[in-house]
């Protein structure tokens, strides 16, 4: 086992995470996923159609968060330890 993670793949007390892109970069991509976000959240939705496309565009929205968070740090556990939740 890497001695970054204990068992359950978390991150083990006193591992550093890194990161793998620089400062700058990230935080402009995280500013650009939160203003994604909040057009989804100001997204009227008046139909069972328009349902289905914030689902489609919700889930990759987060799928893209999740990608952004696991490639930009070196800690194993803590790249596990994102998660995806689905609808």
């Amino acid at each position: 086992m890497p001695t970054d993670q204990v068992s359950g793949g978390q991150p083990a007390r006193g591992a550093e995470s890194f990161l793998t892109v620089p400062r700058a970069h990230l935080k402009q991509r995280l500013a650009k996923q939160i203003e994604r976000g909040l057009e989804l959240v100001n997204r009227e939705i008046k139909s069972d159609e328009a349902l289905d496309e914030f689902r489609e565009v919700y889930l990759r929205w987060n799928e893209d968060n999740a990608s952004l968070i696991k490639r930009s740090y070196t800690t194993a556990g803590l790249r596990r330890s994102v998660s995806v939740s689905g609808w």
